[in-house]
């Protein structure tokens, strides 16, 4: 096919030099219009691979000396006719195009490699290229703008490229591939360990070239040129030119930071199941795409389409050389088609409530998420079921799709004004989106947790809303104050609406009336449910000892109240142990002394009622973990126990020694259910500390114990240790059995080479990061002072001011329309604002 074209790029080349060679390019306005389609022409030939890439390092030089206001000597023509040296080194390809970035960003002084001669204007002193060019010629430098970012996108597909040739070098010379990122194939052999280092190092040399590839760089003053070129272009009144120029002057000086990121996207196919994946995951999106795009040809909306109109609604398919999907005229197809594909995305995430790590990488980085959230935003009719069913699995894909994992959960927070609905779906991938995930609710805006308190005013007390606020103030076992006193005064300021207390009379009969009820107590989202998971918000907010909550908690559920509830006969375990769990948390262990729990026999009261309970579970013959009895016993009851008598506040009262029948009983029942058939080591652990701290409380304070209990009691502190050894070699033989298999002997270990993979991403990250720093701070300096970039004789329009003039007007048309661009100038302002800053300071 190249040769076919050959003479086409012949004669592109050969007119390109020549129009170089003009002292003003586009001096001549009849040539003009065939300049502009020849760079139309040759930005096609270059967007479909007919030119290698020492090619387009020529043309890069041609294309930016035709829009240098330099005028150049024929020595640099001759320079353009030479291709750098061959060879198939990738290295040899990616020096060239960087050397002149690492130049500016390593010495900050004189570029090496300037000629002697000083260079000519293309115009006289005193003049400058007009402002007002027509349009053939702006859009002519656009076309030449855009043929250059092109070739920078290139370059980074050379240096990810180079990166996973030096990986899989790493590995062993046999275990590397030709032209596949496949592993499947590879022999019987035992995998090296990689040297990270030595990637890390052959990836910074990369960016540092050295003399013999000094031939393929981008001009010949080390970058001078590129960027001199690019200053003249922002400072054209052409908005998509100024647009286009300062894109690529920006992507210029990340060139570190964007290999970063690209590499981070990398997805290794290194078995014959991932590789099946992948396909599958391809032709799933492709479906996918084009369903979501043509949506008005299928989802139903009332009134809208006859049934003649959808019998047309069928989309050919694109001609690629291959089969492409095509949407189905049919609509039941479309919505089975839609609920396949998510249910398969879904499982592909999380199997058996174990997140795929993998896969979870591989969906993120085919960009599976961003299409089902285009299809959240598809408008519908709410009384279409087949949609509503659409939703829920669109839903469940993304909460399976950001389970356990970090990365994909800051990608979906990205989106989060699109969950910031009354949604009882949004809320649950709200919640998964911040769940365990420290970062993200530390920095949890007010807004998104008073939006939540604000739904349950409006929309009705929904457990989803709770649910939300239970997973900020609790991380990972960690317990966010920030978000712990954030949702506390939200919830005070909204008041009865949202803090539902049955502690008045008439109310705490329609309690009871719920308890007794199995309907209520089944249904997992009616009003005895929403009740108890508020009760366990509120002891969440107050856990890790948070005085502001407490205090708070204490006026808005007194204790009388919550002993009222529990030791009512019609008391279910549900509701105890969302009530003795709060007051574990918000009277127990605390910040500050609760008097009221220590000199009241209200905690005792607690105790009377909960012997009442271990005996109902010591009676029941059959365990059932999931039974909420047997859960309150083993853990609740055994952690408010432990937490009491624990507690250094109780040494200060003698309740005690008034109570000593109820602390024995406490004892004894302890013991019994410790001996119980089917209790589980978690289980046990928990009834073993809760002994422990009975007895030693009984020891220190001289409680006199039957001397059956008192020799049970010294068995048992005997046998702790060994128990608990016994317990971990359980658990670990356990957990072997569950672990997958190893590969053979001799076969690619394809779980170590993605995780050294994810080594190097972060050994790479930790070293280019202050580089990163430098590459910005480039810029800084270049946008702070850009008429240095000129001769002399042209620096009076970039002086005093008028280039930072530019800009600022420029940026203030860019805050409607390209809202990234306009922030990228906007921080690079800050910036040259705060140097500025500084040096007067110093």
């Amino acid at each position: 096919m190249k040769k076919t074209f050959k003479s086409t790029m012949e004669f592109v080349d050969d007119y390109l030099k020549d129009v170089f060679n003009q002292h003003y390019p586009f001096g001549d306005k009849e040539k003009n219009e065939l300049t502009l389609e020849v760079v139309n022409l040759a930005r096609n030939l270059v967007y479909f691979g007919f030119y290698n890439f020492n090619e387009l390092l020529r043309l890069t030089r041609t294309l930016l000396a035709i829009l240098d206001i330099v005028q150049h000597s024929f020595s640099l023509l001759s320079k353009l006719t030479k291709s750098p040296e061959a060879g198939n080194n990738v290295l040899r390809t990616i020096h060239g195009v960087g050397e002149m970035m690492t130049q500016m960003v390593m010495s900050r002084g004189v570029l090496q490699g300037l000629p002697d001669t000083p260079p000519s204007l293309r115009y006289g002193k005193g003049h400058f290229l007009p402002d007002n060019e027509d349009v053939v010629v702006m859009d002519t430098k656009l076309k030449i703008i855009e043929i250059l970012q092109f070739i920078l996108s290139v370059r980074l597909d050379y240096r990810i490229t180079y990166l996973l040739s030096i990986y899989k070098k790493e590995f062993g010379e046999t275990t590397v591939i030709d032209s596949c990122s496949s592993f499947a194939d590879f022999p019987p052999v035992p995998p090296s360990e990689p040297d990270i280092d030595e990637i890390a190092a052959k990836a910074e040399s990369m960016f540092v070239g050295s003399s013999e590839l000094s031939a393929l760089e981008l001009d010949d003053e080390g970058g001078r040129t590129f960027l001199r070129v690019l200053i003249h272009l922002i400072m054209q009144d052409y908005p998509p030119l100024v647009s286009g120029s300062l894109q690529l002057i920006f992507k210029h000086f990340s060139q570190r930071a964007e290999m970063l990121q690209a590499f981070k996207q990398v997805q290794l196919l290194v078995s014959e199941q991932d590789v099946h994946s992948y396909t599958q995951i391809k032709e799933d999106l492709d479906k996918l795409r084009l369903t979501v795009e043509k949506s008005e040809l299928w989802v139903e909306k009332s009134g809208m389409y006859g049934s003649d109109e959808l019998a047309e609604a069928v989309l050919s398919p694109m001609q690629d050389g291959e089969n492409k999907p095509q949407m189905d005229s049919n609509q039941e197809n479309n919505y089975e088609v839609l609920t396949k594909i998510l249910e398969r995305f879904s499982k592909m995430c999380c199997v058996n409530k174990k997140n795929r790590l993998q896969l979870q990488r591989l969906l993120k980085n085919m960009g599976a998420h961003t299409v089902v959230l285009e299809l959240l935003q598809i408008p519908y009719e709410k009384n279409d079921e087949k949609m509503n069913v659409i939703m829920k699995l669109a839903h469940t894909f993304l909460q399976n799709f950001c389970k356990g994992n970090p990365e994909n959960q800051v990608l979906l927070h990205k989106h989060l004004n699109l969950f910031l609905t009354p949604g009882l779906l949004e809320a649950e991938t709200m919640r998964h989106i911040f769940m365990n995930n420290s970062q993200l609710c530390n920095e949890i805006s007010d807004r998104v947790v008073h939006h939540f308190v604000h739904c349950i005013e409006t929309h009705g007390r929904h457990v989803q809303y709770l649910k939300f606020l239970q997973t900020i103030v609790k991380c990972d076992g960690k317990y966010m104050k920030k978000c712990q006193d954030k949702v506390m005064t939200e919830l005070v300021n909204a008041g009865e609406d949202v803090l539902v207390f049955y502690n008045d009379r008439s109310s705490f009969t329609v309690l009871t009336q719920m308890m007794a009820s199995e309907r209520e107590r089944a249904d997992e989202n009616g009003s005895l449910a929403y009740h108890n998971t508020l009760v366990d918000l509120l002891a969440a907010c107050t856990e890790g000892k948070n005085v502001y909550t407490e205090l708070k908690c204490n006026s808005l559920l007194p204790l009388d109240d919550i002993v009222n509830v529990v030791t009512d006969v019609n008391c279910v375990p549900e509701v105890k142990i969302a009530y003795v769990n709060f007051v574990n948390h918000c009277y127990v262990d605390t910040e500050v002394e609760m008097k009221e729990i220590y000199t009241s026999s209200h905690i005792w009261r607690l105790f009377e009622n909960i012997l009442v309970d271990m005996a109902t579970m010591c009676n029941t013959t059959e365990r059932n973990r999931s039974d909420p009895l047997e859960r309150y016993v083993t853990e609740t009851v055994m952690s408010i126990i432990r937490s009491f008598f624990e507690s250094p506040f109780s040494v200060n009262h003698s309740m005690l020694q008034n109570n000593q029948s109820t602390f024995i009983k406490l004892l004894q029942s302890a013991f019994r259910i410790y001996n119980l058939k089917g209790i589980i080591s978690s289980q046990k652990s928990n009834i073993e500390t809760c002994i422990k701290a009975l007895a030693d409380v009984a020891k220190a304070r001289s409680i006199p114990i039957p001397v059956d209990l008192d020799s049970q009691v010294n068995a048992l502190s005997l046998n702790v240790h060994t128990n608990a050894v016994q317990r971990a070699a359980k658990d670990w033989r356990s957990s072997a059995r569950s672990r997958p298999r190893k590969e053979p002997l001799g076969s690619p270990d394809y779980k170590n080479i993605i995780e050294k993979l994810q080594r190097v991403v972060s050994c790479l990250e930790d070293q280019f990061s202050p580089k990163v720093q430098a590459e910005f701070s480039v810029l800084v300096d270049v946008l702070h002072s850009p008429e240095l970039l000129f001769p002399e004789a042209a620096r009076l329009r970039c002086e005093s001011g008028a280039f930072m003039s530019k800009l600022i007007k420029h940026t203030k048309k860019l805050m409607e329309q390209e809202e990234r661009l306009c922030i990228k100038i906007l921080e690079t302002i800050r910036e040259m604002m705060e140097k500025k800053e500084c040096f007067q300071e110093s």
